[in-house]
């Protein structure tokens, strides 16, 4: 949900041995919101560990953001719940113009993906929340996923992260495993799809 940097720091610092020689590689744009990884990084190189920074340049003066997309932690099976996603519109500067794009959802579960949104939307300076109503209806693990897509690319300056995933699982009163050849994918979907109605988690 955030940059951290100075927790970066730490567990790469923690996960090194003392007998050998050791290296961090940061990969970044500079831009943290949680931590102050200046004061740790002096810590980290007086403790012998080198510090090597490569910089991700932004050439837009506009970023966007996929965040987060916000599930309960607790979805009962046939309740319908309301689902966010987080967009952040970094701008630069003054400049306070809106990014237009395309926003899409998808629930995959069992490995097949179902388109849940698909709308154009205009993102204003700051963050963006958009409330996604669902009902899930047979106990499973679900994935969900928000990517935004946007309608020029001179507006955002880095696209890897136009996306963000979220997993959620639905209990069932029972749980039962099963086990397919790779081969023979989907030979027991009438089984599958019989248990799920009797609300059996598969």
């Amino acid at each position: 949900d955030a940059t951290n940097l100075e927790s970066a720091l730490n567990l790469a610092q923690a996960s090194m041995s003392e007998d050998t020689t050791r290296r961090i590689v940061i990969v970044t744009d500079g831009n943290e919101n949680i931590g102050q990884a200046r004061k740790l990084a002096a810590r980290v190189a007086d403790s012998g560990i080198g510090i090597d920074v490569v910089p991700v340049i932004l050439d837009s003066n506009s970023e966007v953001l996929v965040e987060k997309i916000d599930l309960p932690n607790n979805i009962r099976k046939g309740q319908p719940f309301e689902a966010r996603v987080v967009v952040n519109n970094y701008s630069e500067g003054d400049s306070t113009e809106p990014v237009k794009g395309k926003l899409r959802v998808t629930q995959k579960v069992g490995g097949e993906p179902q388109l849940l949104l698909e709308e154009d939307v205009t993102l204003d300076p700051g963050k963006n929340v958009f409330p996604l109503r669902h009902e899930i209806d047979q106990p499973a693990a679900y994935i969900y996923n928000a990517e935004f897509v946007p309608a020029s690319e001179s507006v955002d300056g880095l696209s890897q992260n136009n996306s963000a995933t979220a997993y959620t699982y639905v209990r069932g009163k029972g749980r039962v495993l099963v086990i397919e050849d790779r081969n023979r994918v989907g030979d027991f979907d009438l089984m599958i799809d019989a248990l799920r109605d009797n609300n059996i988690e598969v």
